[in-house]
């Protein structure tokens, strides 16, 4: 099944002291060499552990990594490092085209051909339209095993355009934008694909590298729809990058999402003289939302319920007869999910009982948890100390800034996660320890994750105090700060697949992980059997 999993917030350390290992512990040395922590895995609870060499114990205060050094002759991921600075005009040419022309979920025409065009001209074998999915794109070199995966994604924001300034300032005309700066992402994965083959070619490296560029990860249904079409399962380990505030490996995991979306019909009329005789269906969707919104404390830990009503009417003089209201529903495993859709599920039944409405629901698909592979963590985390990072200049750092004081709580508050408190740090320098911890965010990657094994991580690519999904991260997405982090990204990317290349036995290890893990059960899709793109559309 889906692999739902969450580790607890509470473990004990090699001397039996509690420690909380939920977030980052503010990201500090720990006391000791090693820390544990608890899976629920389908209701059962097994202990693991991930050991921390000294490397792990520096504070992310010093900023280190290799940064804007260079690599030693032989290194692995030499040259791949040299093909990504060689094309980085290629490159960020392609994230700014991206990013200058944002397209949402399943609409990713030009993106999806851009990416596919240029994959092409670095000698991939390449197939636009992949899976039965028109902006889905599969992309591959070599032959035979290792094969490994990178996912990459080009999917946009509805109502988030802006233009790479640190004011607020949308595109005019545009409605769309990269506030979650997917932009990077495809384009990152896609020059670690053409650095992986560099080097690859150089060594006369068995093994495939295959990109997939996946749509529509912000509506939580391209992976597993490429996945219901055969995707992934030809790979031994798969890999992804996202762009973030900060760059960290992490082991644990994010929530799972389901979508759900209610009708509700009523009865019009006119608000003013005969309010009596209406039957309003937005107050219906307004009261199911407040009542989601309310129950949250009572919840499974990790779960909760967002709505937004897409459709209440439009004259205020009228009582509508119609509204529609989508809900995202998120758990940290199967039982929580089904038991949070059967909440809201009595809920909607009782909003339309008590307002004497008629509901209309369906579920519409989502992702499984992220199963985040500890043997991988370890590799990518090697990875991102060893990636030459190129410095940033006093204009970036000056942008950044002024982008913080736009955001002030945040910018603090991730300051206090880092345990960089007190300092002005304005855009992180080198990474972060790596740390275990869940988190309530969610992507389709999850549905990779229980697949074959899997790890997701993120790299620095917006300033300290910017969250996703604002207009502060489609600014960096655009700038030099975005196209720096994600050159870094894909040298973190080239760097650790051409490490699992070079050693065949360490994806032995992740899968062994993997099988324990999910106990030998087999991936089963979170989308409804008769829920289509065209539904996903819609």
């Amino acid at each position: 099944m889906c692999g739902w999993s969450r580790s607890s917030k509470i473990c004990e350390d090699e001397k039996g002291i509690l420690m909380k290992v939920w977030g980052w512990a503010a990201a500090r040395p720990l006391p000791v060499n090693g820390l544990c922590a608890y899976s629920l895995w389908t209701g059962k609870r097994r202990k693991y552990r991930m050991e921390m060499g000294k490397s792990r114990e520096k504070t992310a205060t010093t900023g280190y990594g290799n940064y804007g050094g260079t690599m030693k002759e032989g290194q692995t991921g030499k040259t791949a490092v040299e093909e990504i600075d060689r094309n980085r005009d290629v490159f960020i040419g392609l994230a700014k085209k991206i990013w200058e022309n944002p397209e949402v979920a399943y609409q990713e025409y030009q993106a999806s051909r851009w990416t596919a065009e240029t994959l092409k001209s670095f000698g991939f074998d390449v197939t636009l339209g992949a899976y039965g999915i028109p902006t889905a794109v599969r992309a591959s070199w070599g032959s035979g095993h290792p094969v490994i995966g990178l996912l990459g994604e080009y999917d946009a924001l509805a109502g988030l355009s802006q233009k790479a300034k640190p004011e607020k300032e949308p595109v005019e005309g545009q409605k769309y934008g990269h506030a979650c700066g997917h932009n990077l992402l495809g384009t990152g994965h896609l020059a670690a694909a053409v650095a992986m083959k560099k080097e690859m070619e150089e060594k006369k490296l068995p093994g495939t590298v295959i990109f997939y560029g996946c749509p529509a990860e912000e509506v939580g249904t391209g992976k597993g729809f490429m996945a219901k079409n055969g995707a992934f399962r030809e790979c031994d380990a798969a890999m992804a990058y996202h762009p973030s505030w900060f760059s960290y490996v992490f082991t644990g995991g994010k929530a799972g999402v389901h979508s759900m979306r209610a009708e509700f019909f009523g009865r019009s009329s006119h608000s003013g003289s005969s309010p009596h005789n209406g039957r309003s269906a937005l107050l219906a969707a307004e009261m199911a939302k407040l009542a989601a919104s309310m129950i949250h404390e009572q919840l499974p830990p990790g779960s909760s319920i967002h709505g937004a009503v897409a459709d209440g009417g439009f004259l205020p003089g009228q009582i509508p007869a119609y509204a529609k209201i989508n809900f995202s529903i998120k758990a940290q495993n199967l039982e929580d999910m089904e038991l949070v859709c059967g909440r809201l599920e009595k809920i909607l039944k009782a909003t339309a009982l008590e307002t004497e409405t008629e509901v209309k629901y369906e579920r519409r698909g989502g992702c499984c948890p992220l199963l985040n592979n500890r043997v991988l963590a370890e590799v990518a985390y090697e990875a991102m100390e060893e990636a030459p990072q190129e410095p940033w200049t006093e204009e970036e750092i000056a942008f950044a800034g002024r982008l913080n004081e736009t955001t002030p709580l945040p910018y603090q508050n991730k300051l206090k996660e880092a345990g960089m408190t007190g300092t002005d740090m304005q855009l992180l320098r080198g990474i972060l320890p790596m740390r275990e911890f869940d988190t309530n965010g969610c992507t389709d990657v999850g549905d990779v994750s229980h697949i074959v094994p899997a790890i997701f991580f993120k790299v620095c690519c917006y300033a300290m105090g910017t969250n996703g999904h604002t207009w502060q991260a489609a600014a960096c997405a655009g700038s030099s700060i975005g196209m720096k982090g994600m050159l870094f990204a894909a040298k973190i990317l080239a760097i650790a697949g051409l490490k699992l290349m070079e050693n065949p036995k360490i994806l032995e290890k992740a899968k062994e992980e993997f099988d324990r893990e999910t106990e030998g059960q087999p991936y089963v899709t979170a989308l409804p059997d008769d829920f289509s793109v065209e539904n996903a559309l819609e």
